[in-house]
């Protein structure tokens, strides 16, 4: 199974990274695509940026649900690309 998750903070890149770990024990299949931090990156799957997820808005990837909430999230997104740390 394809799955997609978003964390804008730190907590969240942290839980999302555990669950990902755990979810791979469960689906040897399962496929990450993410916005996230380096505790998701380390978990592995595809890191997407806030232009790629608008970008394939619309085009049977996301669930209807996120889509239809995507508005509620996206300055959320955006803030949190814009906002990281410069290594």
């Amino acid at each position: 199974m394809r799955y997609y998750l978003i964390a804008g903070e730190a907590s969240g890149d942290l839980h999302a990274s555990r669950l990902m770990r755990s979810l791979k024990t469960f689906d040897e299949r399962a496929e990450f695509r993410f916005f996230g931090g380096e505790q998701m990156q380390q978990a592995g799957g595809t890191l997407w940026t806030a232009k790629q997820i608008k970008e394939n808005m619309g085009k049977s990837l996301f669930s209807a649900y996120f889509e239809k909430e995507y508005p509620y999230l996206q300055n959320t997104v955006m803030l949190a690309d814009i906002e990281k740390p410069i290594n």
